[in-house]
């Protein structure tokens, strides 16, 4: 029987409703298998392009929020410091952990900073160990040398990465280099005598001494040393000061002390009365300039109180003599590392220096040179191994050549007493 125009319509109604159930039932498949969108809610912002370092609960870092590295500046007259080490850095630490300092100073300057935990807590060195310092476009070696002055945390390279361990346990990795020495051969050093003034003028322990491990010998015109990181560093110093000596010159003595020493002879004004000596130090300090800091370890050695009561009226007097004045019947002062430091006077002739001195223009021969070393010995002030009182050391490993090892004060009297021969010999 011939369908009617109303069945035909709800036919194809129907027909219509199940397509559209069946292309619905095959979207909501589709969508339940694909790869979900994470959710971006007011919890979960889009990630920027920028390293956040916001200090998180308990973090006691410096904070910082760096848009893109900056451009590494190197200390470029450190020549023989790994030039990764010699990377300018700034930081203000003040008891941050040790673990914590490092971070830092690795994010600063890129350079892999390794502690040997299991050394440090063998030596009794607590990684958590508060680490007070602060850098100002320095170096990252002087923060390494004064955190073994201050913490005794020595420190040594391989394969580019910075090791920190006990200031024991550094001094006990030795490396072997060798230096060509032939041109020093060739205009009158010989073997022994250069031997001689390495071992006596740098800091290193030596077998032949019975004191340490370190070596050394001349071989064909090469010289063979077996000694630290440090001392390595000394003696490249030493040979370059022999092959091109002055009429004085610090080895192993950073360009920052320039600026120092000159800043010493400048002129200022002090009047203090009954003013905390840690406070009349910080003040200088500050007017000057120069870090000036305490040898914390030596003075709480001795139950030196820094806060004690100082007074002092000096005027239009150098930085140097204003120095020499505060306390001058316990402290001294020395400089290394890129501060002066306040310490007890006894402990100031044990921080030794070794300069070269070019004296050929008035020791005309090995006469004249006896005589002017003799001279040195006592009118110096200085403190000799040679005379049974102290570690001081000269020796002349050539015609006209002096290497000195002595406290920076009586280094400044040698090259006065050079000078005013020289000024009289005119």
């Amino acid at each position: 029987m011939p369908r009617s125009q109303f069945q035909i319509d709800v036919a194809l109604l129907c027909a219509a409703l199940l397509g559209l159930a069946a292309l619905m039932s095959a979207e909501q498949w589709i969508t339940s298998n694909s790869d979900p969108e994470p959710p971006v809610t007011p919890a979960s912002p889009a990630r920027k392009n920028v390293e956040s370092t916001e200090p998180q609960p308990g973090q006691t870092s410096p904070s910082r929020t760096r848009t893109k590295p900056r451009p590494r500046r190197y200390d470029e007259s450190a020549r023989y410091i790994p030039r990764e080490l010699t990377v300018l850095v700034s930081a203000d630490l003040v008891d941050i952990p040790l673990t914590v300092a490092v971070q830092y100073l690795k994010d600063e300057s890129g350079i892999d900073i390794l502690l040997d935990r299991d050394d440090l807590l063998a030596e009794g060195i607590p990684l958590d160990l508060p680490i007070n310092d602060h850098l100002h476009d320095e170096p990252l070696y002087l923060f390494l040398d004064r955190l073994t002055f201050q913490q005794r945390i020595g420190w040594y390279v391989r394969d580019e990465i910075v090791h920190l361990t006990s200031a024991i346990l550094a001094d006990e990795r030795l490396v072997i280099l060798s230096y060509p020495v032939g041109n020093l051969l060739q205009i009158g050093y010989t073997p022994r005598p250069l031997i001689e003034t390495i071992m006596q003028n740098t800091s290193g322990l030596w077998e032949d001494d019975g004191d340490g491990e370190g070596t050394i010998d001349v071989v064909q015109g090469v010289l063979v040393v077996r000694q630290t990181d440090f001392v390595q560093r000394e003696i490249a110093e030493l040979l370059d000061a022999l092959r091109k000596p002055e009429r004085q010159r610090y080895i192993n003595d950073p360009s920052q002390h320039q600026r120092i020493r000159q800043t010493l002879q400048q002129p200022l004004t002090i009047d203090v009365h009954q003013r905390p000596l840690n406070e009349v130090v910080a003040d200088l300090s500050k007017r000057t300039g120069v870090d000036i800091r305490f040898d914390i370890n030596e003075l709480y050695d001795r139950s030196f109180e820094t806060t004690m009561p100082i007074t002092l009226q000096l005027t239009n007097k150098s930085l140097r003599a204003v120095l020499d004045a505060i306390h001058p019947s316990e402290l001294g002062w020395f400089l290394e590392s890129g501060v002066i430091w306040f310490t007890l006077k006894e402990a100031v002739d044990e921080h030794l220096k070794t300069a070269v001195y070019d004296v050929r223009d008035i020791c005309r021969d090995e006469k004249t040179q006896l005589e002017m070393v003799r001279v040195v010995y006592s009118l110096s002030g200085g403190l000799w191994e040679d005379h049974g009182d102290g570690e001081g050391t000269l020796t002349s490993p050539a015609r006209g050549i002096m290497v000195i090892r002595q406290t920076e004060r009586a280094h400044d009297e040698i090259i006065k007493i050079l000078e005013q021969h020289r000024y009289l010999r005119r």
